[in-house]
């Protein structure tokens, strides 16, 4: 057994590590684990996730062909991670690059959605977006768009996970920026992990008609989106749930240790 270890633990003892039970041989299975962990060092490089910087990732969707549907995932600000799930980095990359045919699931925001359903559908408003919780996952981000949808944000799950159980995100309001082939953002009352493509098809966005689906979310999105997308995109965006662990401040991890000191050795221990 391989225990991949939970590299956001700052103790002593993170890592990976590995497991051999045999019958009452005790060398048998410590030549076995020691087996299992060179093969894992040996391989470290191959487990160390290297997201695409945004601007990157854009460019590479907005290049390819038409009926291209491209999935950028915002892998730091998962909503099953315990992340803020207000992160504005690649909505704001996309501002930036003045993106067509994009939709983002999802940005929480409580007090623009209110802003929003105050302003009611059809209305234009100028908010200011996300990166209000923790600081950690962006700033805020300043949007000017019409109010397309005022939803209750209840729906259910088409699957394969989870499939007909009932999803709330509270009170959801898609805007539209630059127009109906621009940018359409979902503001949620509460986060949410779009694993499902009922994320966009609840509220009046057909994913497979999108040239860049945005969805905050590490993995569960996969059994979803991958039957969908032409590519799928690990970006690099800030948030507590980035793999770029050099971007944390451990205290209590024991030092060297690979990534975060890449000219560390390793061999079994005697």
């Amino acid at each position: 057994t391989v225990l991949g270890g939970f590299p956001y633990a700052d103790v002593p003892f993170a890592g990976v590590s590995t497991i051999v039970v045999t019958d009452d041989d005790p060398a048998l299975a410590r030549r076995y684990a020691t087996e299992l962990a060179q093969i894992c060092w040996e391989l470290r490089d191959a487990f160390t996730v290297h997201p695409t910087p945004i601007p990157e990732a854009i460019a590479e969707a907005m290049a390819a062909p038409p009926g291209s549907v491209y999935v950028l995932a915002d892998i730091a600000d998962s909503g099953a991670s315990g992340t803020a799930g207000d992160g504005t980095a690649v909505l704001k990359g996309l501002l930036e690059a003045n993106a067509r045919s994009a939709a983002v699931a999802q940005i929480m925001d409580p007090e623009a959605v209110h802003a929003c359903i105050d302003a009611g559908v059809g209305a234009t408003v100028t908010l200011r977006v996300g990166g209000k919780h923790d600081g950690l996952h962006g700033e805020p981000v300043e949007v000017t768009g019409m109010v397309r949808l005022i939803h209750e944000g209840r729906f259910v799950l088409a699957g394969p996970m989870g499939k007909g159980t009932v999803a709330s995100r509270g009170k959801t309001v898609v805007l539209e920026i630059g127009g109906r082939d621009g940018i359409e953002l979902q503001l949620t009352e509460l986060r949410g992990h779009p694993n499902d493509l009922n994320f966009f098809r609840a509220f009046g966005i057909e994913p497979t008609e999108r040239r860049i689906l945005v969805l905050k979310s590490a993995a569960h999105f996969r059994a979803a989106f991958e039957p969908i997308a032409t590519k799928v995109i690990e970006v690099d965006a800030p948030g507590i749930s980035s793999p770029r662990l050099e971007r944390f401040d451990y205290r209590k991890l024991r030092r060297p240790i690979y990534p975060l000191d890449p000219e560390t050795t390793w061999s079994p221990e005697a």
